[in-house]
């Protein structure tokens, strides 16, 4: 499938969206990695490619370098997701997804709530690894900004983890679905 993508890799931007929610998704992620994974082990730049990789994250002692995507979900369907309440999670296109794959980097897609832009850390959030990002399907799915027209990653549940923040701790713990998930998202 070819797919005509924009400059940010969708094939559907809203402008005004992404001047409101784009830098404060990023502040928030950039602090929440900080606090899983502390600045002595790891170096964070924020930037801005329009393409795959809001963050680069490097690990200090190996140099390993990982590309850190940042989405920010309406408060609805994050809960759907953090939930599992879909048959599959979509992850937005991106123009150089499959190639960063293909040429053996490291990365993953860090979802947020937009309902937490304006706290310190994310109450809760989703992850999804590159390696899975780029080989899944992509098919065609509802989105907010245009109804059933925006072709989307199709990731499975069990490819999703999952985190929230015990607020006393002040750490984040992995969480699990309670129900079985439908397996359909290929068909």
């Amino acid at each position: 499938m070819d797919f005509e993508l924009n400059k940010n890799g969708r094939s559907k931007m809203q402008e005004e969206a992404r001047k409101l929610y784009d830098l404060p998704a990023k502040i928030l992620v950039l602090k929440t990695l900080k606090l899983m994974f502390p600045e002595s082990r790891f170096s964070y730049r924020i930037v801005e490619t329009f393409q795959f990789g809001d963050i680069i994250m490097t690990e200090k002692a190996t140099g390993i370098v990982y590309l850190v995507e940042v989405e920010a979900r309406n408060e609805k369907d994050h809960g759907k997701n953090m939930r599992g309440d879909h048959p599959a999670v979509n992850i937005t296109l991106k123009n150089n997804l499959e190639k960063l794959h293909q040429e053996g980097k490291k990365g993953f897609c860090i979802s947020v709530s937009m309902a937490d832009l304006n706290k310190e850390y994310a109450s809760a959030f989703y992850v999804t690894l590159l390696k899975d990002i780029a080989v899944a399907p992509k098919k065609i799915s509802y989105n907010y900004r245009g109804g059933y027209n925006e072709y989307f990653f199709k990731l499975k549940n069990s490819q999703v983890q999952r985190y929230n923040l015990d607020q006393h701790k002040s750490e984040y713990f992995k969480i699990k679905l309670n129900k079985e998930q439908k397996n359909d998202y290929y068909n």
